[in-house]
């Protein structure tokens, strides 16, 4: 039950119906004692500003932002962090002391941070292929550069929104992937698209693992998910899920809000209990 004593956050976008985020901040909060309430805000389009004004009118603390709303909370945020304004998309929203709405997009950080520390990955010199250019793309992609990837190839089903962030970054920096034409290896695979979901794989094949070929999917379920199956088959060092960058981002999240960080280890022991129905 709220009460004027319960702090309210909440996570806007369409549709929410299996997110994870009410099990995940519910945890955080119950870490330091906090009387804490996490709401799903199933939000159309046309609502998403009304509905953000009214949750901090209403004395709301923190809102998290998912699709198809990012680039509208990019937009509509006053001021950004450092993140956000590269990234160009907001996932997390607050008011700061002159009531001033505030973005960030912990998205980035909470991959590079599952990346890094979680699976000791080391980007420096590395070869990336990144496969897909929409939110979660351009989300990482930036955070790959600052932590050391020097180049990396870009692939989508849609051919011109991988060219739009291939000019983004410059031909220095990345290049489009063709399946049919080129033929790199790679030490790290993203698969950054929302093929998985669909049971539906990417146009990948076997010969662009390189030796120790590390292959992640932002998808996350509770089986291993097709493309996740199709790095272990072929030989991939090591795979795994979306579900790290999942409880990290929100964990970066969380620490905006309210100036401490959660412990995160006991959610990736609760990997059954999170991804269940009950």
């Amino acid at each position: 039950m709220t009460d004027e004593y319960t702090i309210r956050c909440a996570l806007i976008g369409s549709p929410l119906s299996h997110s994870l985020s009410p099990k995940i901040h519910t945890h955080f909060a119950e870490q330091f004692g906090m009387n804490f309430e996490y709401s799903l805000l199933d939000t159309p389009t046309e609502l998403v500003e009304d509905t953000i004004r009214r949750f901090f009118a209403e004395g709301g603390r923190g809102l998290n932002i998912t699709m198809p709303h990012k680039d509208f909370a990019y937009n509509f945020c006053k001021q950004h962090s450092i993140v956000s304004k590269t990234t160009r998309t907001v996932n997390t929203i607050w008011l700061n002391n002159d009531n001033n709405i505030c973005g960030d997009n912990t998205d980035a950080t909470g991959f590079i941070r599952d990346l890094v520390h979680n699976h000791n990955f080391d980007l420096k010199g590395k070869r990336v292929l990144v496969i897909g250019a929409g939110g979660v793309a351009k989300a990482i992609i930036p955070t790959l550069f600052v932590s050391g990837t020097d180049f990396l190839y870009i692939y989508n089903r849609s051919r011109y929104r991988a060219e739009k962030l291939v000019e983004r970054y410059g031909n220095k920096r990345a290049a489009l992937w063709d399946p049919e034409t080129n033929h790199e290896t790679f030490d790290l695979i993203i698969n950054a698209s929302s093929a998985s979901l669909y049971g539906e794989l990417p146009p990948v094949h076997a010969n662009i693992l390189a030796e120790n070929a590390h292959c992640v999917d932002l998808v996350y379920s509770m089986e291993s998910t097709i493309f996740c199956d199709w790095a272990q088959e072929n030989g991939a060092a090591r795979t795994w899920d979306g579900l790290g960058m999942l409880i990290e981002q929100a964990a970066d999240a969380f620490e905006i809000w309210f100036k401490r960080r959660p412990e995160t280890r006991d959610l990736y022991k609760q990997r059954y209990a999170l991804l269940s129905s009950d």
